[in-house]
C-alpha cells in the first residue's frame, strides 16, 4: 500500500461473521484474550453484492476517519457507484462500529476486488474522475480513506 499517514498496517486481520448480538458478545470476548491492536464490532450497515468468502482473492478493507459518521455515510453514497461503473467492482460491506468510541474508524468498507489489487490500484488511480468525483467527495464529507489490502491465509475458523 502507498505510505499514507495514519493507514492501517497489521501483519493478521480477523474478520469475523456472527449472526446474533450474542454470538457477536462471545466471539469478541475470545478475540479480546489474543490481546489484539484494534478490534472493532461492526454491523453490516450497507451492502452492494455479496462479498464471498472466497480464499482466492484480494480484499481491501478501507479504514474511513471522519469527524462525523453521518457525514461520512452521506460521503460513500455518493462515490459508491464510482467503482462498479469504473472498476467493476460488484460487491462491498461496509462495516460499521457498534460503538463509535470503539475505534479511531467510522467505517470499513470491505470489499473483493475483482481481478489482481495491484491492477485494482492501478486502475483507480490513472482514472482522472477517481480524483475529481471520488477524493473531491472525500474531501467535501471531511473523511480520510485509509486502505489495506489483504489475502486470506485460510477460510476455516482458526482454534
Amino acid at each position: 500500500m502507498p505510505p499514507l499517514p495514519g493507514a492501517p498496517r497489521y501483519d493478521v486481520l480477523m474478520l469475523i461473521r456472527t449472526n446474533s448480538q450474542e454470538e457477536l458478545e462471545r466471539e469478541a470476548a475470545e478475540v479480546r484474550r489474543l490481546g489484539p491492536d484494534l478490534m472493532m464490532p461492526a454491523r453490516n450497515s450497507r451492502r452492494i453484492g455479496d462479498t464471498d468468502r472466497t480464499g482466492d482473492a484480494s480484499f481491501l478493507l478501507n479504514h474511513v476517519v471522519a469527524q462525523e459518521a453521518d457525514e461520512a455515510m452521506a460521503g460513500f453514497d455518493r462515490v459508491a457507484g464510482w467503482f462498479p461503473a469504473k472498476l467493476g467492482v460488484n460487491n462491498t460491506t461496509l462495516l460499521q462500529p457498534e460503538d463509535q468510541s470503539s475505534g479511531p474508524y467510522v467505517f470499513v468498507n470491505y470489499v473483493r476486488v475483482p481481478g489482481s489489487a495491484r491492477g485494482f490500484l492501478l486502475g483507480m488511480l490513472i482514472r482522472p474522475s477517481f480524483h475529481v468525483h471520488v477524493r473531491r467527495t472525500l474531501k467535501t464529507h471531511h473523511m480520510r480513506a485509509l486502505p489495506l489490502l489483504a489475502r486470506p491465509a485460510r477460510s476455516e475458523r482458526l482454534s
